[in-house]
């Protein structure tokens, strides 16, 4: 059984949230992340779209999540609480095509 395959099922036992946290956390330490792509991510690339305006950013996870599938746009981040806009900034930051 694949390391994904393992980590699906501790991700879905009764934990649910907490199991998923600890799973990411362990595999960040070796350079591994597992991430679920959703189809509507899949689709993005199909609407051709030259700028994204995220409001309420939070800490730059859409980005993050959707920069794989749009290249190309300029995304525009806004986020009005000064905690989480301070980590959106660092995620900003290594994007050359992004804004907060």
């Amino acid at each position: 059984m694949g390391l994904r395959k393992i980590a699906d099922r501790v991700i879905h036992t009764s934990l649910g949230g907490a199991a998923s946290r600890v799973v990411n956390r362990s595999l960040h330490h070796l350079g591994l992340q597992i991430d679920r792509v959703s189809p509507e991510l899949r689709a993005l690339p199909s609407y051709n779209i030259k700028t994204v305006l995220d409001i309420g950013a939070s800490y730059g996870d859409f980005l993050l999540r959707a920069r794989p599938f749009l290249p190309g746009p300029f995304f525009h981040c806004f986020e009005p609480l000064p905690e989480l806009y301070a980590s959106l900034q660092e995620v900003v930051r290594r994007d050359s095509r992004a804004k907060a």
